[in-house]
């Protein structure tokens, strides 16, 4: 059966309106994606701080209750003292990094509370 040329030019309308509503809900679904997804990354966890390791590799980690350990990477501003019988709240940027050849969780530190006072 031979088409006639209206119907092919109909075709080619819903063809190109259904591309076009693909594209548009394309880029208004991925643009609010990388919004959240920066958010994601930024995670709150508590647990006490140790430092691990022997000098020049030794790193401050954070481990919480359940045993999930995460090193701590501090701004160079930053002043990360801390008392090693008390509990902390840290809030960071979650990251995958390697310590001592061991791929491990990273949180740059943003925020940092002791949960003991």
């Amino acid at each position: 059966m031979v088409q006639t040329q209206p119907e092919i030019t109909q075709s080619k309308r819903v063809l190109a309106a259904s591309l076009a509503l693909i594209l548009t809900a394309s880029l208004a679904l991925g643009c609010g994606a990388s919004e959240r997804v920066a958010d994601a990354d930024v995670i709150t966890v508590e647990g006490r701080i140790t430092a691990r390791g022997n000098t020049p590799f030794q790193a401050h980690m954070i481990e919480t209750d359940d045993r999930n350990i995460y090193v701590l990477a501090y701004p160079d501003d930053a002043d990360h003292a801390y008392t090693r019988s008390h509990r902390y709240r840290v809030v960071g940027e979650l990251y995958k990094s390697d310590w001592n050849g061991v791929a491990m969780a990273h949180l740059r530190v943003r925020d940092m509370t002791d949960l003991t006072n």
